[in-house]
């Protein structure tokens, strides 16, 4: 239900009348939003599906272009990076969010099956990685450690 409706205690006539001054619309809170980028559909669906199921509201990009469309119109709050992905790989795509003031605060989490994960996270001062192939509890622990429900997450303004 996108809106919660409080209304009086006024009994209701079947008419469709305009709202009145004692009704209330409330929008719900804004969803804890993710960015994933992988070229990998099966993973972004797979991902997606089971972020979805524990409330988060996620976005999918396949490349770096739709990447960069996703950053502005979507405007997440934590990002899934792969590191390997047509346009610009994961790396750049790093350098240059923590690179503008926009983006430098979002949480970034690099997802790969490249065995020199470990260091390219530390050199592009990602938040935190997780190896490919993953399991669904790590992910998704990972990402409830930086989307608390009740926390200030850092997004585009």
């Amino acid at each position: 239900m996108p809106w919660l409706l409080r209304r009086s205690k006024k009994k209701e006539s079947n008419a469709q009348p305009a709202l009145p001054e004692s009704v209330t619309l409330l929008p719900d809170p804004p969803a804890r939003r993710v960015l994933l980028i992988d070229d990998d559909e099966s993973i972004r669906l797979y991902v997606s599906e089971l972020l979805a199921s524990e409330g988060y509201a996620v976005q999918g990009a396949g490349d770096a272009d739709s990447a960069e469309l996703a950053l502005e119109r979507f405007k997440p709050q934590l990002i899934l990076l792969d590191i390997m992905i047509p346009g610009m790989d994961g790396q750049e795509i790093s350098y240059e969010l923590r690179r503008h003031h926009a983006t430098r605060n979002i949480p970034l989490i690099l997802v790969s099956g490249d065995r020199l994960l470990a260091s390219k996270a530390a050199k592009v001062r990602a938040d935190a990685y997780l190896s490919k192939p993953f399991d669904a509890d790590d992910l998704l622990t990972l990402v409830a450690r930086f989307l608390q429900p009740d926390s200030e997450a850092a997004s585009l303004d």
